[in-house]
């Protein structure tokens, strides 16, 4: 019995037929531990429905529980773990660290404060506000104009047919590492601004992209992404060896403000939210940018069609880009 395991019946001496036969053989078990046990001994408790080990010293419950550190994959400390909890590496601690967490009520909300939380992931990639006020280079035709304001750009069709109001500004230093002048698609990129719309008009095309050439262009035909509204509806673009369009479901009211994300996961995917809610998502190989394009550009515009008489705007407003490091 001090391995644990007893004999059912007492046959004396035990042939070797019942000692080999499982059908002759018990665990021991009971609602107390059996006295003098010896080390390794084995004893399951039936009031606890629990399995016990002596180690020499004391019964140790052979449970396994859920942990809240697990030491095999590095130090990882979350002393209360819950349901929702975000993980994330941190290169430079050689630890894994609880950043956020989510949960049905408020969404996700960070597990650190508000300030750790914006200087950490700051200092993970690059990150820029981008300004508006200055440093775009305008493409317009016709009518159209592009007003370069400290909060805002301005895109207008002016009232004239055929018109369009545009600007590009060149993106440098996002290609860590690497030639300043290269935008690199295999990074993680958040490019986020808020937006709205002005005046309907049924003909009227607005866009925020990064594209490969300055000025307007239509539709992608090189590497890229960005947003684009068909009059008020909005539409994900992408462009990796094929254009790829993504109906975001959205009809934006003239002068109400959204907040627009545009996630690039490399290799992956690309996905679009509106108000933090994700409306869109491109999993196509082919129309998901990879590598480097050499100088890329932000551009911002509005075009109306062959009918005019509508001055509308396309208004972009509080614009940053972040790429992981």
């Amino acid at each position: 019995m001090k391995s644990g395991i007893e004999h059912i019946v007492a046959t004396v001496p035990v042939p070797k037929s019942e000692f080999e036969d499982e059908q002759f053989h018990n665990l021991t078990h009971g609602n107390a531990f059996p006295a003098s046990p010896i080390e390794r001994q084995l004893f399951y408790r039936d009031d606890e429905h629990k399995w016990y080990q002596y180690n020499g010293t004391a019964w140790k419950d052979l449970t396994v529980a859920a942990v809240a550190k697990l030491d095999d994959i590095g130090d990882v400390n979350v002393p209360a773990p819950a349901g929702g909890d975000f993980l994330e590496w941190d290169a430079t601690t050689s630890k894994w660290i609880k950043i956020a967490h989510k949960d049905a009520p408020t969404g996700v909300h960070g597990a650190l404060s508000g300030e750790e939380l914006l200087v950490y992931h700051v200092r993970r990639g690059n990150f820029i506000m981008i300004p508006t006020g200055t440093g775009w280079t305008t493409d317009n035709a016709g009518s159209g104009t592009f007003a370069q304001e400290a909060m805002r750009s301005l895109a207008g069709t002016g009232v004239t047919a055929n018109s369009r109001g545009c600007a590009t500004a060149t993106t440098y230093g996002f290609n860590e590492g690497g030639n300043y002048g290269y935008f690199n698609y295999d990074k993680k990129l958040y490019l986020i601004f808020n937006y709205a719309r002005n005046a309907s008009d049924a003909e009227a095309v607005a866009r925020v992209q990064i594209k490969q050439n300055a000025g307007w262009g239509d539709a992608l035909s090189a590497k890229g992404l960005g947003l684009r509204a068909d009059n008020l509806a909005l539409i994900g673009e992408s462009y990796g060896t094929e254009l790829g369009e993504v109906d975001l479901g959205v009809t934006l009211v003239t002068l109400i403000t959204h907040q627009i994300m545009i996630v690039l996961d490399p290799g992956s995917s690309i996905k679009w939210y509106v108000d933090g809610v994700l409306k869109g998502t491109q999993s196509t190989a082919a129309k998901i940018p990879s590598g480097l394009l050499e100088g890329p550009y932000l551009l911002h515009g509005i075009k109306n069609g062959a009918t005019g008489g509508v001055l509308a705007y396309s208004v972009f407003m509080h614009s940053k880009i972040w790429q992981e490091r």
